[in-house]
């Protein structure tokens, strides 16, 4: 995947800075988390809508975790929670 910046709507950022009260390296970690995301459905002509799902998201985390050899279960879990808030 190209490392083409996506940006997400401040908006969002405010609401998860605001209302949900996260740290500013939480939404760092949310914002790298759906960038990703997003890539990865743009490169699979998929629509992101569409992919917020439990299967869609489980599909991308495993995914994500194969390609930087990490835990499913750490990122699947750090995953839903960018993506379900996204």
């Amino acid at each position: 995947m190209s490392a083409a910046k996506i940006d997400i709507d401040p908006a969002i950022e405010r609401i998860w800075r605001e209302n949900r009260c996260l740290k500013r390296v939480s939404i760092q970690g949310y914002r790298y988390r759906v960038q990703h995301f997003i890539e990865y459905c743009r490169v699979r002509n998929l629509p992101e809508n569409t992919q917020l799902t439990l299967a869609g998201v489980t599909a991308f985390s495993r995914w994500y975790a194969r390609s930087r050899k990490l835990d499913f279960k750490v990122t699947v879990a750090a995953t839903h929670s960018a993506l379900s808030t996204w």
